[in-house]
């Protein structure tokens, strides 16, 4: 699921900066704490 999830994201990003959006940047920090958050909770589960 997580592999699928990565790569969903990966595969969008890398179409987002085709387009060259101006908020590349935001959305980059956005997707970073998403990911940690995601990591906290899943070490917490454990």
């Amino acid at each position: 699921g997580a592999i699928l999830f990565s790569a969903l994201i990966g595969y969008w990003e890398s179409n987002s900066t085709r387009r060259k959006w101006i908020w590349i940047p935001e959305l980059l920090g956005l997707n970073f704490i998403f990911m940690l958050i995601l990591g906290i909770l899943l070490k917490i589960g454990k």
